[in-house]
């Protein structure tokens, strides 16, 4: 157990390092010129009139001159001392706006996540045990089409028709929720339960078939031969089995809800790092795309790491090989 433990926290090593190496590569495949957008939005002109001199002086500037592994170097050395670089834009340290732009998105993950466990777990549970009933097949049908309806969509028609047919629109913006809850949970109880639901669905289908699968096994038939109930077998004996693949299906649901958040946030007007990588991506800043998705895929390779960590904790048979 504790040479699996240790074995899987030194894997995170070469893990980091290869996201560092893909999101500067990624960075640089944005369509676009970062001079020329720079040039547009402080002068309001495009940069065709720029002379070459002028616009080697600002890739000097900004370190755009040198070799893409240098830049690579130059850009690690400052990560690792938890210098993020600044923008390109307003010359604001990258790591200060991020921080004030990570308590809304991650408010809106947690939330969704919460959410998203207990509907996918839930339906699924309920669905294992009364299969083939009309209630297993009504929650099917419901988990399919919250698998086939794209969520930005139905956020779309809830903003469209909550406001046609009901007069209702929730309120846009950002309000702390110490400083005004109901409001807070008004804003961010819509998006969350949308995205819950898609996400959701396909952890229901997931539960449900593991579950079937655990309570056909021959040691669920031999306690249920001792006379113990459904509801005590399935909580001491079946469900701690078949949460193995659910836990790293919500590992990997946690990654899909980082990405679901850059779209609801534009469309629910709330200021999280969604917008934020949505308007660096328009203005290629690249200090800011680089820290912003440096972030999440960090937070992303940290669930996955508890995620594998709990698996030696649901089977202790589990061992690295």
């Amino acid at each position: 157990m504790r040479e699996y433990i240790i074995r899987r926290l030194l894997l995170v090593i070469p893990g980091v390092i290869v996201l560092t190496i893909f999101v500067f590569g990624l960075v640089r495949l944005v369509p676009g010129d970062a001079i020329d957008v720079i040039v547009q939005i402080t002068t309001g002109y495009r940069s065709g009139g720029l002379s070459q001199e002028k616009r080697d002086e600002l890739k000097a500037a900004l370190g755009l001159d040198k070799p893409i592994y240098v830049q690579y170097f130059v850009w690690m050395s400052d990560v690792v001392r938890g210098d993020l670089g600044k923008g390109l834009h307003n010359k604001l340290p990258v790591l200060d706006t991020i921080k004030a732009r990570f308590a809304v998105t991650l408010e809106l993950v947690v939330f969704t996540m919460f959410l998203m466990v207990i509907w996918g777990l839930s339906i699924g549970i309920f669905s294992a045990l009364h299969q083939d009933t009309w209630m297993d097949y009504l929650f099917r049908s419901v988990a399919i089409a919250g698998l086939s309806i794209p969520y930005f969509w139905t956020a779309v028609l809830l903003l469209l028709f909550g406001s046609l047919w009901f007069n209702w629109s929730p309120p846009f913006g950002m309000n702390n929720f110490i400083d005004d809850p109901w409001t807070n949970i008004q804003q961010f109880f819509a998006p969350s339960i949308i995205l819950a639901i898609a996400l959701g669905s396909a952890l229901a289908r997931m539960t449900r078939a593991t579950i079937i699968e655990v309570m056909r096994q021959d040691y669920i038939r031999t306690a249920r031969a001792k006379g113990l109930v459904d509801r005590t077998v399935l909580s001491r004996h079946a469900l701690k089995n078949a949460m193995i693949p659910v836990v790293g299906l919500i590992g990997v649901e946690f990654a899909f809800a980082l990405g679901g958040t850059v779209i609801l946030e534009r469309i629910w007007t709330l200021p999280g790092m969604g917008q934020l990588m949505l308007t660096a991506i328009e203005r290629r800043n690249y200090p800011m795309i680089q820290g912003i998705i440096l972030i999440l895929g960090s937070l992303v390779m940290i669930v996955n790491l508890l995620v594998d960590l709990s698996y030696a904790w649901l089977n202790p048979r589990i061992r690295y090989q």
